[in-house]
This record gives structure tokens, C-alpha cells and sequence, in this order.
């Protein structure tokens, strides 16, 4: 308890403490009280038989993510921590370096995942709405749901955990340790997906240290799930 009362009253390891300590109870709380699973079992309950129920669950799943992943660490943020979201990657900083980064790595991503979408089992999960295809307005309401995810995922990930941790474990082990559990959390998804997953977060947690802001690789990132979406679509 001593240890512990010491780290909390330093200045330089208090907040890595807290990223630390918090960080699984964040998403464990999400990955289980925030999940579409959660929604069938004790939401849908809630709705008439007429509702768009896949939708439902979905858009919960979007609103969910926003909630733990980016307001629940973002409170953290501001309130315990006393600092700005801006620190934390929450900014458009060197927008011609993150602009080049978008245009170079979305289609090399694209044109790798053409044979991947025509994998049943792919295709099985994306898109994560099953109907995201019948129109395009749909679509469109389906992206922008689907935008909440990625906002929370990337600010939780690329945000509180890798800027809350660069000071005290340095660049290279502060994206390792993001990088396991963004893995982790694609458990159930296909093994290609998990093993790119371990790449996508190394790269993406280096571009963010690289360009200061999370927002360029939130955006690639939903592209690429757009995308890939798109694909699946397409291959049926």
C-alpha cells in the first residue's frame, strides 16, 4: 500500500498508473455491457416486434462505444487528470503529413482486402448491419452510426492510452502496449483480421505519436471499414 500511495501522490507516475489500472476496467465494462449481445439479451426485449432490431443494435453499439471508450476516458482526461483532450491527440496537427498518410495507406489497404471479401466467413460479419446495402441513404446512416465506434475505439486506444503512457514508457513501449489489447478485442473475428490487427495497431499508434493527432488514422480507419464493407457487398 506504501508503493501505491507513493505512485499516486508522483507526478510522473500517477497518471500512467491510472491509464493503466483503468484502461481494462474501461473496456471490459464496454466490451460486455456496451455490445450488440448485451442489446439482444436485455434491450431488445423493449422494442416492438416491428422494429428494425438489427439496427437497433448496432446504433447501440455505436452510441456504447462513444459513451465508455471516448466520454467515460475523456472525464479521466479532463477531471482526474486536469489536462487537455488536445494533449491526447484529440487535434488536427500537421494536416499535409496526415493527408498524405490517408491517401497512400487506403488504397494499399483496399486493393489487399479484395480477396479477403470474398471469404464467406468474412462476409458472414461485414457489414456488422446485415441490410447496410439495401439503399444508399442506408448506408450513409449505417457509416455514420458506425463512425461512433471508431471514434471511441481510436481515442481510447490512440488517445488516453498512448498519450497517457508516452511520457513514462517512451514511444516504442508505449505503442506495444496499446497494440496487445486492440488484438485482444478482436477475438471471435477472423485470424486474418487479428494478425492485421497487430500491424495496423503498430502503424497507427507510430503515425499518431508521428503527426500528434489520433483524428487522421479515426478517419483512415473508418474508411477502411467503410471499405472493406463496401467490398463484402459488392463480392455477395
Amino acid at each position: 500500500m506504501e508503493k501505491i500511495k507513493k505512485i499516486l501522490h508522483s507526478k510522473t507516475d500517477r497518471k500512467p498508473f491510472l491509464v493503466l489500472l483503468l484502461a481494462p476496467v474501461i473496456f471490459t465494462v464496454w466490451k460486455f455491457q456496451g455490445s450488440p449481445q448485451f442489446f439482444d439479451a436485455n434491450l431488445a426485449k423493449f422494442f416492438s416486434p416491428a422494429s428494425d432490431l438489427a439496427f437497433l443494435r448496432i446504433a447501440y453499439y455505436g452510441f456504447s462505444s462513444l459513451f465508455f471508450l471516448f466520454l467515460v476516458p475523456a472525464f479521466i482526461v479532463k477531471v482526474v487528470f486536469k489536462e487537455k483532450l488536445s494533449d491526447y491527440g484529440a487535434r488536427f496537427a500537421d494536416g499535409k503529413f496526415g493527408a498524405k498518410f490517408i491517401l497512400i495507406a487506403f488504397p494499399i489497404v483496399m486493393i489487399s482486402m479484395i480477396p479477403v471479401s470474398h471469404d464467406p466467413q468474412y462476409q458472414a460479419l461485414n457489414p456488422m448491419y446485415p441490410d447496410a446495402g439495401r439503399s444508399i441513404p442506408v448506408f450513409i446512416l449505417y457509416a455514420l452510426i458506425y463512425g461512433l465506434y471508431y471514434i471511441g475505439w481510436e481515442f481510447f486506444f490512440r488517445g488516453f492510452m498512448l498519450f497517457g503512457l508516452r511520457e513514462k514508457c517512451g514511444d516504442v513501449f508505449t505503442v506495444l502496449i496499446q497494440v496487445f489489447p486492440s488484438c485482444i478485442a478482436h477475438i471471435g473475428r477472423p485470424e486474418g483480421e487479428m494478425i492485421s490487427s497487430i500491424l495496423a495497431g503498430l502503424v497507427f499508434g507510430f503515425f499518431a505519436l508521428r503527426s500528434r493527432s489520433l483524428w487522421y488514422v479515426l478517419i483512415l480507419h473508418w474508411f477502411i471499414g467503410l471499405g472493406c464493407d463496401v467490398l463484402c457487398l459488392m463480392a455477395r
